[in-house]
């Protein structure tokens, strides 16, 4: 097996530019591109359409076969989205900061207020830095409040650990920011002859008053969200939707294969026929019946909403449910039938789908009866035959090979999956199956060290850390566990010997606030 790694500038993403450059990266190593059997992509339009997407393209302009192979994350996210959509209302700001009822936007919110603002923020509010809202907390409540992760809508994964910070946080911020809007609204006053002095947008923005008078609508906003049963009770369904359906899919597709061959993290294309079977099948059932699923969120609406809202969040939540049954079936669906159900002799079950090659293909009759999961098998094979699909990654032109086929043959009759016993079974399996990577993210990895790898929700020591390691030239101090002990060891110290010296309680956390409005008073007499 060939494994070519290739990085190229694309000045446009398109089908035939992207179809173009993958012939053009065949040919300079002198492949076959008609041997190119298939692309695993990700699922926009200018790569998997039906009709005019890369994979098309390619096979139409070189006669090619090549199948798309979706990215089984990218589709998960797709299923995640749809349900959210239905159940919750599309969010109307995604890449912004909305006030509108809707759970993405109360951890946007939460975030935006508790993290949203770091030390190079000009048009924070009276100056105070998301470092400061933490030593309120700790000063009001001892609490301590860990740092949030920013929700991304296209990340659905952040979303379900923001959502999960802020379930955990909310009876703080419940207590908190009843007291927090309580002062900030008594700081709000400020002369009209110091506001007469802004006259442009830019004066706005930096305009304390102003910009006070936005935070306590922020404040107030958020403090009516955490107040809102109807509400908390869609991000407790959002997270436990997530946990039930997307969390298990995302971490089974991510790790490695425990079977009787072993393989890498995401090599996992011989179990995904019946796993996509397996889910598919679940949120069938949990259509047919929500509360089965949501019993303890069902429960709680029972409870606190009219019996309007309770049943209008039940219809909701079974209407999400089929539109994500829709878009996951769309995509993954392939991978029950030819070429990709082929996937199945590398995997448990390999004997069984054999027989179903031998009968069926081969039309060999066996004399023992098929088993249940065998007819299961049967009757897949024989609808995609009649529709026409054919493709079998080799595997129909193999069989033709007396040689290849008495082994099948024989593997096709073992009780136990001991492939390296049948040596052509087991190459078509080794070189045609277990390479196929089911997510697309695995490749990109590949790339990883061209990349700058630093987040906006990574602290600035740890950005400056993971630049050092990327760089090109090695670090002063070599980094043993030792020293890295000795860091940490360095940093509690001074973490609890600056928290011994906090006082704690409304008087004290009043007085750390007051700081800051009166600055920010004093800043606009020296203007006036």
């Amino acid at each position: 097996m060939l494994t070519i790694l290739s990085m190229k500038d694309l000045d446009h993403c398109t089908a035939s530019i992207v179809s173009s450059s993958v012939r053009e990266t065949i040919n300079m190593h002198s492949l076959n591109l008609a041997k190119c059997q298939y692309w695993l992509t990700d699922n926009t339009a200018y790569m998997s359409g039906s009709k005019g997407g890369a994979v098309v393209e390619f096979n139409k302009l070189y006669s090619a076969k090549a199948i798309q192979i979706p990215c089984g994350l990218h589709v998960l996210h797709i299923a995640l989205v749809t349900f959210d959509n239905i159940t919750f209302g599309k969010i109307n700001s995604p890449s912004g900061l909305s006030l509108h009822s809707h759970p993405f936007n109360v951890l946007n919110l939460a975030y935006h207020l508790h993290c949203g603002y770091n030390e190079s923020n000009k048009d924070n509010p009276l100056n105070m830095k998301t470092k400061t809202i933490s030593k309120l907390y700790m000063t009001l409540m001892n609490y301590n409040l860990k740092r949030y992760q920013k929700p991304i809508s296209s990340r659905w994964l952040y979303q379900l650990t923001t959502a999960r910070q802020y379930l955990d946080n909310r009876d703080s911020h419940l207590q908190f920011s009843e007291w927090f809007v309580h002062h900030l609204e008594a700081a709000s006053n400020v002369s009209e002859g110091y506001l007469k002095k802004w006259k442009t947008f830019h004066d706005f923005l930096q305009n304390d008053k102003l910009n006070i008078e936005i935070q306590v609508i922020k404040w107030k906003t958020f403090h009516d969200f955490l107040q809102n049963d109807k509400l908390n009770i869609e991000i407790q369904v959002m997270v436990h939707f997530g946990e039930w359906f997307y969390e298990k899919i995302i971490f089974f597709l991510i790790s490695k294969d425990n079977s009787t061959y072993p393989l890498p993290n995401g090599f996992r294309a011989s179990e995904m026929s019946d796993k996509v079977k397996q889910w598919i099948d679940e949120l069938q059932i949990a259509i047919e019946n929500p509360s089965e699923v949501f019993i303890e969120e069902l429960l709680l609406a029972y409870e606190i909403l009219s019996e309007n809202e309770f049943l209008d969040l039940e219809n909701r939540i079974k209407s999400g449910l089929v539109k994500a049954l829709e878009a996951f079936k769309w995509w993954m669906d392939s991978w029950m039938h030819l070429p990709l159900s082929i996937c199945w002799l590398g995997g448990i079950h390999g004997p069984d789908f054999a027989v179903v090659i031998v009968k069926v293909i081969l039309n060999i009759q066996l004399l023992d009866e098929p088993t249940s999961i065998q007819k299961k098998y049967i009757n897949g094979l024989i609808n995609d035959l009649n529709i026409g699909k054919k493709d079998s990654f080799g595997l129909f032109q193999a069989l033709e090979d007396s040689e290849f086929q008495e082994q099948f043959l024989a593997f096709s009759q073992s009780t136990h999956v001991k492939l390296p016993n049948y040596l052509l079974v087991y190459e078509f399996v080794k070189y045609r199956i277990w390479p196929i990577i089911v997510y697309q993210q695995h490749l990109e990895g590949m790339f990883n060290r061209y990349d700058l790898k630093t987040h906006p929700n990574m602290s600035v020591d740890l950005q400056e850390a993971r630049l050092q390691l990327s760089g090109s030239k090695t670090l002063r101090t070599l980094l043993t566990k030792e020293k890295l002990l000795e860091i940490r060891s360095k940093r509690k110290e001074e973490k609890r010997v600056s928290e011994d010296g906090l006082t704690h309680g409304e008087e004290a956390a009043t007085k750390l606030l007051e700081k800051f409005l009166k600055s920010s008073n004093k800043k606009k007499t020296s203007l006036i």
